[in-house]
């Protein structure tokens, strides 16, 4: 309850900062869309969902062989919806616990995930630079002031992709933690707690290994995700086509999406609300305009955010209910074996 009025009035504070003195511009952009822009919004935002989807699915196949693809789309759904409602770290809670279900130890589970969101962020990474490279010292003709920022934003990813990678990989960080647990306390009750969490790092880092013995799957996660960052970078065409806006080219409006991205996931923020924000209204202001920029992440955020948030919520609350009750059936009928 309370981080869901946190997120409430942050976001009411974004939109007053940002949209008050070009809110009647803004109605007219978004009027102009109708509702068949909205059905095509929701569209765009469900295609991203589903290219997540098999990229989860390729991840999750090597642990678990049988996981389907419904699965990786409710596990999808959940990430959705956690990470806005529990400001973020919930979306990683939720999905653990969706994967324990399916059979996966917390730290295996843990492990995966983590790989997932690592490739993740190099996508975000390969495609703003080679977009970054395709468009040239034109991108950011508009605002030179902000390239320091955008390198900035680059170094820092990079930083995280690295040390990402370090925790899951990296053998004396998983020595150094079992060094750690070693010196828990040697009560009865710390012992049970020592061993279960002794258990977890080595599935977390034996789900690495795995995931290491299958390189195609791995490429093949990377491939998609990269297809799922190009298709967000497109999204803002869309969303400026049907503003009718031509002012900007597709090759420059999607570099300009990718340079959002690279600077957003370089910020800390509360359920990803606030850097996207200000990236958006930094790059594509000098471009269009602030009401322009302001109706375009308005739109933008729709298909991305609001409309995975709202159908998330829904999902989410089917697939947590249908794993349980299989895993209650699944005892009942041991027990009836018995």
């Amino acid at each position: 309850m309370l981080s869901a009025l946190l997120w409430i009035l942050i976001l009411a504070g974004l939109f007053y900062l940002v949209f008050h003195r070009n809110y009647r511009q803004i109605l007219v952009n978004l009027s102009d869309v109708g509702w068949k822009g909205l059905c095509v919004l929701v569209v765009a935002g469900l295609v991203y969902e589903i290219l997540e989807s098999a990229a989860n699915q390729m991840l999750l196949r090597v642990r678990v062989p049988g996981f389907t693809f419904r699965q990786s789309a409710e596990l999808t759904a959940l990430n959705a919806f956690g990470r806005t409602s529990i400001l973020g770290m919930g979306a990683f809670a939720l999905q653990g616990y969706y994967l324990n279900q399916c059979g996966m130890l917390p730290g295996d589970s843990a492990g995966t995930v983590l790989i997932s969101y690592n490739l993740h962020k190099a996508s975000v990474l390969v495609c703003a630079a080679v977009l970054f490279l395709w468009q040239g010292p034109d991108l950011l003709r508009e605002s030179q002031n902000l390239m320091q920022y955008v390198f900035l934003g680059f170094l820092i990813c990079t930083t995280i992709v690295l040390a990402l990678l370090l925790v899951c990989t990296w053998d004396k960080l998983r020595k150094l933690m079992q060094f750690l647990l070693e010196h828990l306390p040697r009560t009865e009750k710390w012992q049970c707690r020592k061993e279960k969490l002794m258990l977890n790092v080595d599935a977390m880092y034996h789900a690495a290994y795995a995931l290491k013995q299958q390189p195609m799957n791995v490429w093949a996660a990377f491939a998609l995700h990269s297809l799922k960052l190009l298709w967000m970078d497109f999204i803002p065409v869309l969303c400026l086509r049907m503003m009718g806006v031509s002012t900007l080219t597709i090759g420059k409006t999607m570099g300009l999406a990718a340079l959002c991205l690279v600077l957003s996931g370089a910020c800390p923020n509360v359920a990803g609300i606030g850097p996207t924000e200000l990236a958006f209204l930094m790059l594509y202001g000098p471009c269009v305009g602030q009401a322009q920029a302001a109706s375009l992440l308005i739109l933008f955020r729709c298909a991305t955010y609001f409309f995975p948030f709202l159908i998330g919520a829904g999902v989410s609350r089917y697939a947590l209910k249908r794993v349980n009750r299989e895993n209650a059936n699944g005892i009942q009928i041991q027990k009836t074996d018995m």
